[in-house]
């Protein structure tokens, strides 16, 4: 007996199938997927058109044609459902509801008959359905059965009208929530502002959901478009400019409701990110696809770097998300005492000792690999945003290989494919990227211009110098108008727009009444130097609240550009020293300080060994006042100029160059670290002096 019972169980056994057997038959590891796919499947095998969009005012039609069944829509609510909770008998009695609509009226039949097979919460559910004008508003269930009769009518006033009736209807039936949230949160994106608000409050449901409502992915969309078209200033004159002005608009007045369905957003993406995802799921009549997660990591940046949705910027990311790990690698590479979450917030001083320090390498290998399996978005209106996060960390590591000398201007071109970011769309927003990106062209222009490159590049230059500084301009205004610059935002804002100055060689200098920040003209170095001034003092701020500055008594630095080309054919002789001088280099670290002594012997070649070269290399020390004294020495025994590499800690360039005009004594930027331009600032350090001597 015993011996037949186990040969059944065998028998039972090959015919089913082991564990072991399937996975040799599969090949090993089964990769676990997310848990929403099965869900949505069990609910798209109930209905196939219970989704519908809807686009601005002037597009909303009412369909009447080709309407789901009232069973549909109950069966789809039971397929959501985790647990038997009674929805499949309301589903057969939603059948007897279609077979006697416009026949004969049993509602109250139905209601009476679904009070005794199903729970209270249930039987209000069908009741508001059925009968949705006595839907009690008090009753979140009642509310919810109105909410989805008029979803299954397309009825958008009435859906509005519902969830406004009672905003918490989705925290009691989330459910329901899965089939009709994407409608009344477009409506709220696309409506005129004569329209009825939605409640905020309806967007508690996105607090607790964790699985992809149907249309997720169209509204993720649309708002990704907004944030791009806003953080560049679209026109409205564009096709579609005017729908994304306006959504733009709605956006900036529901943040709160922007911050929720972002980190919403992030929460899929950070389990899709540790499971096989589908390459598409279908969602009763539209599809969610596994790009999902790679869009929302793009929309999350776009709106971190909103200068009206920083609010944003204080939220901590879910745990596993690539935009939570952009965060942490943003924070690895932060100054000592700072946490900053965006690419607008570093200074040039922050990027070259953060490349000092290492450059949060683990961190960055680990975002790198994330970022690298989310699902591609080739094909798609994001196609060219794929990479944003790469491009972003390429060109913060570049600008700081840059500033800490370790890489000459052109390699960074090259490395970022001779892109800026304030020309790329899906680039990093607000004004300090373009102050980043004036910096790299400037740096670029001066580099390249006695170079073999000159004649290929500058001939038919890749950007106006002009344009770039007018878009500068712009985002300041921008941002000025959005409410003011976030504070590490400004100081790095500052930072840059002295860096800026310093190489076309420039002060501080007070506008004219009526300055236009956003009119650059003819004079680069006249409107930086007004930006300068405008930027120290808060000129945005009326009088009365302008704080008040300490002005410091200081000779205007000698502003020295590159010669004009001449008029004529007639070169003009650069003068040549009669008498030996001394020229104070300031700045720097190990590369400079092995170029030193090859410009030295060039030096000596050149003026016949009498110009001499005093190199005080800073090394981005925090302990800078002991060097500092070593250049006031030099100027004390007769030093006549010194060449200044901005690229020092923003106390020892302020000093120094307040100390020199105290002293009556000239200053040069070197505005690269490469032979070529610290030779070229030190020949233009002699001129100065020369010129000085002949007057």
């Amino acid at each position: 007996m015993a011996k037949r019972s186990q040969s059944r169980k065998r028998s039972a056994k090959r015919k089913s199938g082991s564990s072991r057997s399937e996975n040799r038959r599969f090949g090993g590891r089964v990769e676990p997927t997310p848990h929403w796919e099965a869900v949505w499947r069990r609910a798209s095998s109930a209905s196939n058109n219970l989704y519908w969009d809807i686009g601005e005012e002037s597009e909303r039609q009412t369909p009447v044609d080709n309407l789901p069944s009232h069973g549909e829509v109950f069966r789809t609510l039971d397929a959501l459902a985790s647990a038997d909770d009674g929805l499949g008998t309301l589903a057969v009695l939603a059948d007897i509801f279609d077979a006697t609509e416009g026949v004969c009226d049993v509602k109250s039949q139905l209601r009476s008959v679904a009070s005794k097979v199903t729970s209270r919460s249930e039987a209000a559910l069908f009741g508001g359905y059925v009968s949705p004008q006595s839907a009690s508003a008090a009753d979140g269930s009642a509310t919810a059965g109105r909410l989805l009769r008029a979803h299954r009518e397309r009825d958008l006033d009435e859906m509005v009208a519902a969830a406004n009736a009672n905003a918490s209807v989705f925290v009691e039936r989330p459910n329901v929530g899965l089939l009709t949230f994407a409608p009344l949160l477009a409506y709220e994106l696309f409506r005129s502002e004569t329209e009825v608000p939605l409640s905020e409050h309806v967007a508690d449901f996105l607090d607790g959901a964790d699985t992809p409502f149907a249309g997720a992915e169209y509204l993720l969309r649309v708002v990704l478009f907004s944030m791009i078209g806003e953080n560049f200033g679209l026109p409205e004159d564009l096709e579609g400019g005017e729908m994304i002005v306006r959504v733009a608009e709605r956006i900036l007045e529901n943040r709160p409701m922007v911050d929720r369905f972002v980190l919403w957003a992030l929460r899929l993406e950070a389990e899709m990110n540790g499971r096989k995802a589908a390459t598409v799921v279908y969602q009763c009549g539209t599809e969610f696809r596994s790009a999902f997660a790679r869009e929302s990591t793009l929309l999350a940046l776009h709106v971190s770097e909103n200068h009206a949705l920083r609010r944003f910027r204080r939220f901590e990311p879910p745990a596993g998300s690539v935009y939570g790990l952009w965060r942490d690698w943003l924070a690895h590479v932060s100054p000592k005492g700072h946490t900053l979450r965006m690419v607008g917030a570093f200074s040039p001083e922050d990027l070259a000792i953060a490349w000092r320090t290492g450059f949060g390498v683990g961190v960055l290998g680990r975002l790198t690999r994330e970022a690298g399996r989310q699902a591609s978005l080739k094909g798609s209106e994001f196609e060219a945003g794929e990479h944003s996060i790469q491009h972003r960390v390429d060109w913060l590591q570049g600008l700081a290989q840059l500033l800490a000398g370790d890489a000459e201007i052109v390699e960074v071109f090259e490395a970022i494919e001779w892109g800026l970011p304030v020309n790329d769309p899906f680039g990093p927003a607000g004004p300090t990227a373009a102050a980043m990106s004036l910096y790299a062209w400037l740096t670029l222009e001066r580099e390249i211009a006695e170079s073999e490159m000159a004649e290929s590049l500058l001939s038919d230059p890749l950007y106006d110098t002009g344009e770039i500084a007018t878009e500068l301009g712009v985002r300041i205004q921008r941002s000025v108008e959005g409410g003011h610059p976030a504070e590490d935002e400004f100081r790095a804002l500052r930072a840059w727009v002295d860096l800026l100055s310093e190489i076309v060689g420039t002060g501080s200098d007070e506008p004219a009444p009526g300055f236009d920040i956003t009119e650059v003209g003819d004079d680069l170095a006249r409107w930086l130097a007004n930006v300068r001034w405008w930027l120290g003092h808060r000129g945005w701020r009326p009088k009365k609240e302008r704080p008040e500055t300490e002005e410091i008594s200081v000779p205007k630095p000698v502003k020295v550009r590159p010669p004009e080309p001449p008029v004529s054919a007639v070169e003009v002789e650069p003068l040549v020293p009669d008498q030996p001088m001394t020229i104070v280099f300031a700045g720097g670290n190990e590369p400079q300080r092995r170029i030193g002594p090859v410009i030295d012997g060039d030096l000596a070649e050149r003026y016949g060994g009498l110009v001499s070269v005093a190199w005080v290399h800073t090394d981005w020390s925090a302990q800078w006042k002991k060097e500092a004294g070593r250049i006031y020495g030099y100027l004390d025994r007769g030093a006549e100029a010194v060449v200044l590499m901005p690229l020092v800690r923003t106390g020892m360039g302020q000093e120094v160059r307040r100390e020199a005009g105290l002293r009556n004594v000239p200053w040069v930027p070197c505005t690269a670290h490469g032979k070529g331009a610290m030779t070229r600032s030190i020949d233009e350090a002699v001129q100065v002096v020369c010129r000085r001597r002949l007057t």
